[in-house]
């Protein structure tokens, strides 16, 4: 419930960056993108594989459905990467923000992945996390190279901004995490807002 307030539209806020982007930032940011959105095809979209992995939990796919239901620290993960889609001077953040994803998913969706085979997962189900322990793997080094690297390497006065965005995107999803796991241990609480 928490993750498909982003995870639906994965990708959708990163991609505001490519218009305000040349040379070689551009092309790794297209070249991530295009991996995010199936290479074009619908059933590889990694917005329509979370919909298969919350269809075999029984939860609604329909965008937003959860959004009433969820705490603030989960809503703050998507204001934050919209708030850098949506605000052209922090575009050099939304790279850092979406570096920082790319670098730090790997082994949670392996863990994601294993778990969820062990609860019954079809491939088809489980999809969703093993496409991220590869595509990340090879995404996490366009994204702090070729995106980061050469964006700061033709803007070298944005170094700091696209820390800054990576730094939010840790520290916004230790928040979540921590909620989620005191949440878990709280007999008495729910992984819902309230």
């Amino acid at each position: 419930m928490n993750r498909s307030i982003y995870q639906l539209k994965e990708a959708d806020p990163h991609s505001f960056g490519i218009a305000r982007l040349g040379g070689a930032a551009k092309a790794a940011l297209v070249e991530i993108e295009s991996d995010e959105y199936g290479g074009g095809r619908v059933d590889r979209m990694h917005s329509e594989l979370f919909r298969t992995t919350m269809r075999w939990l029984d939860l609604n796919d329909v965008y937003g459905h959860y959004v009433p239901e969820v705490p603030a620290v989960t809503l703050a993960i998507s204001n934050v990467m919209s708030l850098f889609a949506m605000h052209q001077r922090w575009t050099p953040a939304l790279l850092g923000h979406l570096a920082a994803l790319e670098m730090t998913s790997t082994l949670p969706n392996r863990q994601y992945a294993a778990g969820a085979a062990r609860l019954g997962a079809t491939d088809a189900e489980a999809r969703y996390f093993t496409e991220h322990v590869e595509a990340d793997a090879v995404h996490e080094q366009i994204a702090a190279h070729d995106l980061c690297g050469s964006y700061v390497s033709d803007h070298p006065d944005a170094i700091g901004d696209v820390l800054f965005g990576a730094s939010c995107s840790l520290v916004v999803d230790n928040l979540f995490a921590e909620y989620l796991l005191t949440s878990w241990h709280a007999p008495a609480r729910t992984l819902r807002a309230g």
